[in-house]
C-alpha cells in the first residue's frame, strides 16, 4: 500500500521573534493529523533542532531574510547540512531590520547559491506578500535561480495566493506551500501531498513536481487579524 505523507511547509514557533507556538504544541498536532512539518523559523534554527530532539516529524528547514527583506524557504535534506548552512551563512550576517526585527545582510541570490552548495530546496515564500516583502518583484535573472514558488500561504488572501500559482507557471518553477503559521491553531490549514515513506522522499517528490496542495482559502478578516499582530510586535 502507498504511504502518503502530508506536510506544512511552513511553520513557526516560539523560536522566531514573532511567534508564540511552542513545541509542545507542534508534537500534539503532528500526532493527532499524522502531520509532517518544516519549522522554518526566521533565521534561526534552533527550533527545527529541538523539534527533532523531541521526536516530532520535521524537515529541515530555514526561512532567510535577505537585506531587501524578501523571504526565502531553504528546504534541507539533512540536519547535518542545516546546521552547516546556518553557521558558515546565516549566523554571521545576521543583522536586527526595521520590519519585525529580524533580517540578514545577504543578497537573494547570495542565500540561493549557499543554499545550492548542500542541494537544498530554495523556494519564493509569498510572493505577493504585504509591507515591503513582495518578493514577486525581485529581478528575473534572481527568481529563475530559485527552484520552487509557495502557491498557497493561509495568511495571503485568495488572490494573492492565485497570482502566486500564476507566477510558479510562469517562471516553469515547483511548488511548495504551507500555513506560515504563527500560531499553533493555524499548523496543517494548507498542506502538500506526496506519495513518501520518509522525509527525505518527500523532498525529492517535491524536487520533482510530483505533489499536490491541499488547503483551506483564508477570509480577508482573518488575513487583516494576523497584520494587526505583526504591527503589534514591532
Amino acid at each position: 500500500m502507498f504511504k502518503f505523507r502530508s506536510c506544512d511547509m511552513h511553520v513557526h514557533t516560539n523560536y522566531s521573534h514573532d511567534s508564540n507556538t511552542t513545541l509542545h504544541e507542534v508534537k500534539a498536532i503532528t500526532r493527532k493529523h499524522d502531520l509532517t512539518v518544516a519549522i522554518t523559523d526566521h533565521n534561526r534554527i534552533g527550533g527545527s533542532l529541538a523539534a527533532r530532539a523531541m521526536n516530532i516529524p520535521v524537515i529541515p528547514a530555514i526561512e532567510v531574510t535577505s537585506k531587501n527583506n524578501k523571504d526565502i524557504l531553504v528546504y534541507f535534506y539533512c540536519f547535518d547540512h542545516l546546521i552547516e548552512f546556518y553557521q558558515k551563512t546565516i549566523k554571521k550576517a545576521l543583522n536586527p531590520g526595521i520590519i519585525w526585527t529580524s533580517k540578514t545582510t545577504l543578497t537573494e541570490e547570495e542565500v540561493i547559491q549557499a543554499a545550492q552548495e548542500y542541494g537544498a530546496i530554495t523556494s519564493l515564500a509569498h510572493p505577493y506578500a504585504y509591507i515591503g516583502k513582495k518578493s514577486a518583484s525581485l529581478p528575473e535573472h534572481v527568481l529563475q535561480k530559485i527552484d520552487a514558488v509557495e502557491v498557497m500561504n493561509f495568511t495571503m488572501s485568495n488572490q494573492r495566493n492565485n497570482k502566486a500559482a500564476k507566477l510558479c507557471d510562469e517562471l516553469h518553477k515547483k511548488h511548495t506551500a504551507g500555513s506560515d503559521s504563527h500560531h499553533a491553531s493555524t499548523i496543517g490549514k494548507v498542506t502538500v501531498r506526496a506519495e513518501a515513506e520518509n522525509p527525505y522522499e518527500f523532498l525529492q517528490r517535491t524536487k520533482t513536481g510530483n505533489t499536490i496542495v491541499v488547503g483551506l482559502q483564508r477570509k480577508n478578516k482573518d488575513v487583516y487579524e494576523k497584520l494587526r499582530f505583526h504591527l503589534n510586535q514591532i
